[in-house]
């Protein structure tokens, strides 16, 4: 489990790796992936914020949104380590030649093919529209280029992307992307990630900032859980529901529960 460890000061933030042996009844410190200056979301200051793990090729690989490179206002990159204690250099995912745009929120998965893809935001310019890399190699998303997510009828969702590969709905296995901007619904794609194949459901669970996705063991059923709104004024609870992807793009029956 990693996340951003943040002193009461607000003076700085340090990206954490910690472990558990035992199903997550216990937690014990193994490293720091990064360290950033103080956590504000703002061009010009230095944080580091939402790391996103990814085992492959015996190797964990820790994503993460960079503010410390003062080329952009802000960069996703990787950092990879054999043993979880020690971390090789920073690399850069996705980067934009405007300094005031902010990639950021990166998420990974594999899919059926062997294939990775890495879902992220576009803050700045585009808003916060959702984009997407594909490649064979986890850690070469540098070199891959960049799709904006746009569905056959031309919706596009913004914010906080998460994406999940699911062996359901065809020869290819279905995507699953979720998105704030987007509240109640997924965007689906059947044809390994291909621009203009992507299709919206509604998922009838909760809308949420950042909501996470979870594959179930039984290939067609999407966990989806939600920390609720984004902000200090705003009341949350954490709500979940399954969505069953079965015999292709279907709303399935889901029961979001409180």
């Amino acid at each position: 489990c990693a996340g951003n460890s943040i002193p009461s000061d607000y003076s700085k933030s340090k990206l954490d790796l910690y472990k558990s042996t035992d199903h997550g009844k216990t937690w014990s410190f193994v490293s720091s992936i990064a360290s950033g200056g103080r956590p504000k979301s703002e061009n010009g200051y230095t944080p580091v914020w939402e790391p996103f793990p990814l085992v492959a090729d015996n190797k964990l690989i820790v994503y993460y949104s960079d503010q410390r490179d003062p080329k952009y206002g802000q960069k996703i990159v990787h950092q990879t380590s054999t043993d979880g204690i020690n971390w090789g250099p920073v690399v850069d995912d996705v980067t934009s030649s405007l300094y005031i745009d902010r990639p950021g929120m990166p998420v990974v998965a594999q899919m059926g093919n062997g294939n990775y893809i890495m879902t992220y935001e576009e803050c700045g310019v585009k808003n916060c529209n959702v984009a997407y890399k594909i490649g064979p190699d986890p850690e070469n998303f540098g070199s891959a280029t960049s799709v904006d997510l746009t569905t056959k009828d031309g919706l596009r969702p913004s914010s906080s992307p998460y994406v999940v590969w699911l062996p359901t709905g065809g020869p290819n296995g279905t995507l699953a992307v979720s998105a704030y901007g987007a509240d109640r619904v997924l965007f689906l794609n059947t044809q390994n990630g291909e621009e203009g194949t992507w299709t919206v459901i509604k998922s009838n669970t909760e809308g949420g900032y950042s909501r996470g996705l979870v594959p179930m063991s039984d290939g067609h059923s999407l966990f989806v859980i939600s920390g609720g709104p984004l902000g200090t004024d705003k009341t949350n609870s954490v709500t979940y529901g399954i969505v069953d992807l079965r015999g292709g793009n279907s709303d399935g029956i889901v029961t979001p529960t409180k």
